[in-house]
């Protein structure tokens, strides 16, 4: 489908409001791809990163010193448990709009049999360990689904790039030319985490990417920090 025909689509079937919005990222996106190619990599992101903090979000409003777009940098074994909200987008346009949110509610608590399972209990960990720790082949591995064999060649290529080349946050990649995301692009790219009122790290997306982390024992990874919950920063302030 065309752009235009999809313009015209996006108009007469969502409205007015969706539509304006969705040609501002196009054009926020269009711009910010430009100044990519022409501006180095480090001006380049933190342009953008005054752009993006522009358009106050939650979290500035209960500490006006925390950068909702910074990068940090956790023990991917700190990651036990997922977040139980249940507005996690898989589009990146959605994705971005989660980063920096404040939110109550019980979605940190780990109540009912799926949430109280653990991030390696997940079928996509498990496959992994049988790949990578055990040596089988992915047409062996009955835990994952059909659709995910076929992407048996990427996932060995990623466990084989973190493991020569220890693992790389977005930025880096870019900025050593082995990525040509935009800044949006990047950041909703890299493992994504909820912070818990007691301050645990939640996991939301990127199960591939921390899978291979914690079987290759990396020290380190970079999260973006999506929501954090409300008494965890009317009680405990944190660099998170």
């Amino acid at each position: 489908m065309g752009l235009l025909k999809r313009a015209k689509t996006t108009l007469s079937e969502q409205g007015l409001r969706v539509f304006l919005h969705k040609m501002l990222i196009f054009i926020e996106m269009l711009l910010s791809n430009i100044f990519r190619i022409l501006l180095p990599a480090t001006t380049y992101w933190k342009l953008m990163r005054r752009y993006h903090n522009l358009k106050r979000r939650d979290v500035t409003k209960y500490d006006s010193s925390v950068d909702p777009f910074e990068i940090h940098w956790i023990d991917p074994d700190s990651i036990q448990y997922r977040s139980d909200r249940t507005d996690r987008y898989r589009h990146p346009i959605h994705r971005f709009s989660l980063i920096g949110r404040v939110s109550a509610g019980d979605w940190d608590r780990m109540k009912g049999r799926l949430s109280e399972r653990t991030f390696e209990d997940r079928g996509d960990y498990q496959a992994f360990v049988q790949r990578f720790q055990e040596g089988k082949d992915w047409s062996d591995i009955t835990c994952i689904s059909e659709d995910s064999k076929t992407r048996d060649p990427y996932y060995d290529k990623l466990y084989e790039e973190i493991a020569e080349n220890g693992y790389q946050s977005q930025f880096e990649l870019l900025e050593a030319g082995k990525s040509t995301r935009t800044f949006r692009q990047a950041i909703c790219n890299e493992i994504a985490i909820d912070i818990g009122r007691n301050g645990e790290p939640l996991f939301v997306d990127g199960s591939h990417r921390l899978s291979v982390a914690k079987i290759l024992d990396v020290d380190e990874i970079p999260v973006v920090v999506y929501h954090r919950h409300e008494l965890y920063l009317n009680e405990e302030p944190s660099e998170l």
